[in-house]
């Protein structure tokens, strides 16, 4: 084999060198522009979640009326509980549960099927039970995600299990040893440690006689709310008979004014114990992928996505994605878009900026305004 000559050689190094450049130099420009993004650890990128839980069934009493009237007249929701039996004995059970509940807008639970305490049946009774109860709010055309055990129930293994088996995806307990470490997922803690035993802040008055430990004023809950906050926790209270002092560990109307109050003025995000679970267990398997669309050495749109692998039927709760946008894109208007339908538009003000996508594998973009309205 013959020599090369030098010519080629020297023709090659500097074909080599130059589309190694052309390729460091296009590639350092798609990088100075390349978008991040995070999944921000509560929706709406707030410090901590709260859930206010009423177990009572009755949310059309006068009383009860007017406590849902003042949660969501401040901006608040608040759960009730469902014992699926108590509203099948009546025919306005569901409608009242949907009128008073539902539309506008305040969470729920599930209770059980009857109010009784599971630990004291076999495992094949408890989940024949909450089957029923599962089964039931699902009739209704709710989704059974959440639930609190009646009676201070919930401390045998077997139990837990059923509930687990049955389809739920938590299960709230109720004694005074949540008391001591109310806070769930706090600090750096990905998932609680048992989905199926939460705890609560028990909301009695001391003067009810069931209440050995618990928050008996607005003084005595703000230290727990400044800690959930200080830990990036969620905590769940739980009320019985709000205003109401003949009732089962009732709390003074006042008070609890006061705590809906004391939530709004802190940088909570407040949900129900639903959209809790999802958000935590979403964000636990979720990813983001962000592909920039180039034109001219520009990034004209963002295709984003989110996915997390889990039923989008039971999974859809949204999450809220903290984006590193270009320098070339803050303070313009943008639009987030599926299939060419805006759904949303924002600003994004500094490098930062966030909006919230179902984590449903559905492929959207982000565009700037004046180029979507173009299209």
């Amino acid at each position: 084999m013959g020599r090369v000559p030098f010519r080629y050689l020297l023709s090659l190094v500097l074909f080599v060198f130059v589309i190694g450049a052309f390729a460091v130099r296009c590639e350092s420009d798609i990088k100075e522009r390349l978008p991040a993004a995070k999944i921000a650890r509560w929706y709406n990128n707030r410090a901590a979640a709260v859930s206010i839980t009423y177990d009572h069934g009755n949310p059309v009493t006068k009383s009860n009326k007017r406590i849902n009237k003042f949660v969501i007249d401040n901006g608040l929701t608040m759960d009730y509980e469902i014992v699926t039996h108590s509203y099948l004995r009546t025919r306005y059970g569901k409608k009242n549960l949907f009128r008073e509940v539902i539309t506008p807008g305040l969470g729920y639970f599930g209770h059980g099927h009857k109010h009784i305490d599971h630990d004291q049946l076999s495992y094949e009774e408890a989940l024949a039970s909450f089957k029923k109860c599962y089964q039931t709010i699902s009739d209704f055309g709710l989704k059974p995600i959440a639930y609190a055990y009646p009676q201070g129930g919930g401390n045998k293994p077997e139990t837990r299990k059923a509930l687990a088996d049955a389809g739920f995806l938590c299960g709230r307990l109720h004694f005074s040893n949540g008391m001591t470490n109310p806070y769930i997922v706090p600090d750096v803690q990905l998932e609680p440690e048992d989905w199926f035993a939460l705890p609560t802040l028990v909301m009695q008055d001391k003067g009810t006689r069931q209440c050995k430990k618990c928050v008996s004023t607005n003084e005595e809950l703000i230290p727990y709310l400044d800690e959930t906050i200080r830990r990036g926790a969620w905590i769940i209270l739980t009320y019985h008979a709000i205003g109401q002092e003949n009732q089962y560990g009732f709390f003074k109307l006042e008070e609890f004014k006061k705590n809906i109050y004391s939530i709004k003025e802190r940088n909570f995000w407040n949900a129900s114990m639903n959209a809790v679970t999802l958000y935590i267990r979403e964000r636990l398997h979720a990813e983001v992928k962000l592909v920039p669309v180039l034109k001219h050495k520009k990034i004209e749109e963002i295709l984003v996505t989110v996915a997390d692998g889990l039923p989008n039927d039971i999974y859809d709760q949204p999450l809220t994605i903290l984006l590193d946008l270009p320098g070339s894109w803050i303070n313009k208007p943008l639009a987030l878009v599926e299939k060419e339908k805006i759904l949303n538009t924002f600003v994004v003000d500094s490098s930062n900026g966030m909006i919230s996508i179902k984590p449903d594998e559905i492929e959207r973009k982000i565009v700037m305004v004046e180029i979507a309205s173009r299209r």
